[in-house]
């Protein structure tokens, strides 16, 4: 099992009933090439508006763009353990 982002305050392991209702990874998937397009309007502005370096902004543009390229390729695949995308 994949360690949960949220994990550390918990003591037991999450039921797999709540884990079954509650997952959306699937959905997450579906959505993804749409925040992957998201994130890279987000990594332009931080360029454009200096919170980040040009060439900052740059890499993390470059980055994105090759995971959503993976994402079309079919290439990058979800981790059916995964908690989020």
């Amino acid at each position: 099992m994949a360690k949960k982002l949220w994990g550390g305050r918990f003591s037991k392991r999450t039921d797999p009933l709540v884990e079954a209702y509650t997952g959306s990874l699937y959905y997450d998937w579906l959505m993804a090439l749409y925040d992957l397009q998201g994130s890279i309007a987000h990594a332009k502005m931080l360029g454009r508006c200096r919170i980040v370096t040009a060439a900052e902004s740059r890499k993390l543009v470059q980055g994105l763009t090759r995971l959503q390229r993976a994402v079309q390729a079919g290439t990058l695949r979800p981790d059916p353990r995964a908690e989020d995308v």
